[in-house]
């Protein structure tokens, strides 16, 4: 039976099927800007090259100038730009991307910072691994730009100089840097000189570069569509070109239909990938994610009722609303951290939007303005096209809220949504409707311009389950039937 580290790694080798390399030692020059003619690929770099194509990876060596001269070249000069966007662009397409510290000149790596923090703008998630031979200040200079040491040992106090003068491939400490959708590792040249023990080191970089399961989850589900694309592509009905043209002119609402065949295109890619997925359907690999102070009490199902009985006991309403030093204790021994909570809660309930300058409404959609009001669409879709001028949409009001707190009434709900790179916990109110009208006609789903909606922007959106669980629960308190009742019965029976 695999462990979770050998699933790893296969998810790692799967994964790993291109490597990029950006190094001015890559290839060997007798002057600054030598031309492509005059360039030949080095030694070592020539055995990285052959040793990825035996393994089945592909390798592209990235020319870029070294400048051997002492004057350090601005990287918006005419003569370094261009192989700077050239190198930006392969980086991009990279699984693996190893990259020069010092790179293009003699003695800074602003190049080097420029590229990580281009490819930080992107939004893509990146491993990259600095090779260098000045590793004395790497980290600094990362923790500087905002990277976090991934899983920091608080014990580790050996200093990095020290540090650098005993490593050996098998004894150097991998560190991983993580900013947002950016991680680093770094190598030592010197350490790894050899293209044979440089191939290892990257792939023992790859598998420390998340502890998280969820992380691993994501790279393995990334894997498989990979794979299940091509073959769906494959068996897309043909020859039906003319028959969607003609559904076409029947058509008012121009991106209808391309938006119909995207979704059953993407239902397709979710139905076959359910069958798919080891990682998160085998129980075993989330139990071992649980801190290694509990482990021991996740073996046979007797233990694993003792644990819930002991989690029930400590993790409760009252102590979650008043956390004493002991019970917060408790709850990161679990790893019930209150953020750590609502982050997940936050993307079972709203989608992860990767563009938040999104300007079309439509139904799940929410709005947020400066003094932390917010609105959630909540008409029904085919209100929401071909409107006229004055027509009607309705949004659900909401207001911030604590992160861990009771819903204070049932005519209320609460959904944690992520917008970027942060969190935010919104009680919905179902007394408070707002009702707005479209100042302009709109064939295809309303922008925030249709609107009078001043100082509003575009915050989330609620999966489609969550938000049909608030439309239920709306519809049913608003069509509450009221009857008469003797004060005393209706105040001792609290029926609202």
């Amino acid at each position: 039976m695999e462990t979770f580290e050998e699933v790893k790694k296969e998810i790692a080798k799967d994964y790993f099927k291109n490597l990029v390399v950006i190094d001015d030692d890559c290839y060997i020059a007798t002057e600054d800007f030598a031309p492509a003619s005059k360039l030949q690929v080095s030694d070592q770099f020539s055995r990285l090259h052959k040793e990825c194509l035996e393994k089945g990876i592909l390798c592209h060596l990235q020319y870029y100038p070294k400048q051997l001269s002492e004057a350090e070249i601005d990287l918006e000069s005419e003569r370094f730009k261009k192989y700077f966007d050239a190198s930006l662009k392969v980086a991009e397409q990279s699984d693996i991307l190893v990259l020069d510290w010092y790179l293009g000149l003699a003695k800074s790596c602003n190049h080097s910072i420029a590229l990580i923090n281009k490819l930080k703008e992107k939004g893509i998630f990146k491993f990259i691994v600095i090779y260098t031979a000045h590793p004395e200040q790497i980290e600094t200079e990362l923790i500087s730009l905002g990277f976090a040491i991934l899983g920091k040992d608080e014990s580790d106090t050996q200093e990095e100089s020290e540090r650098f003068e005993a490593a050996t491939p098998s004894d150097q400490i991998f560190k991983i840097f993580t900013n947002n959708n950016i991680y680093v590792s770094y190598l030592p040249k010197a350490t790894y000189p050899n293209s044979e023990n440089l191939f290892k080191a990257l792939n023992e970089c790859l598998l420390r570069f998340s502890p998280d399961l969820i992380h691993w989850a994501g790279l393995d589900i990334a894997n498989k569509i990979d794979k299940i694309v091509p073959k769906l592509v494959s068996r897309l009905p043909q020859g039906i070109s003319d028959t969607l043209a003609f559904q076409a002119v029947f058509k008012d609402i121009k991106t209808e239909i391309p938006r119909h065949i995207a979704v059953l295109f993407i239902q397709d890619i979710e139905e076959n990938l359910k069958k798919e997925l080891p990682l998160i359907l085998d129980e075993r690999f989330i139990v071992e994610q649980v801190s290694p102070s509990v482990r021991e009490h996740f073996g046979s199902n007797t233990k694993r009722k003792k644990i819930r009985d002991l989690i029930r006991t400590k993790i409760t309403t009252e102590n979650i609303n008043h956390p004493s030093e002991e019970n917060s204790h408790d709850f990161r021994e679990y790893g019930l951290d209150e953020l750590n909570i609502l982050q997940l809660t936050s993307f079972m309930e709203s989608f992860t939007i990767l563009n938040t300058a999104e300007t079309k409404i439509d139904q799940g959609t929410i709005l947020k303005n400066s003094s932390e009001s917010y609105l959630l669409c909540i008409s029904p879709l085919c209100d929401l096209v071909r409107l006229k001028e004055n027509d009607k949409v309705s949004f659900l009001v909401g207001k911030k809220y604590h992160n861990l707190k009771k819903t204070p009434t049932m005519s209320q709900i609460q959904t944690a949504v992520s917008s970027n790179s942060f969190v935010e916990n919104i009680l919905w109110d179902f007394k408070d409707i707002q009702i707005l009208g479209v100042n302009a006609r709109s064939i295809e789903f309303p922008t925030l311009e249709h609107f009078s909606l001043e100082g509003w922007e575009f915050f989330g959106k609620l999966r489609q389950d969550v938000l049909y669980r608030i439309i239920n629960r709306l519809y049913s308190h608003r069509s509450r039937v009221g009857v008469d009742q003797f004060d005393i019965i209706r105040q001792i029976r609290d029926e609202k």
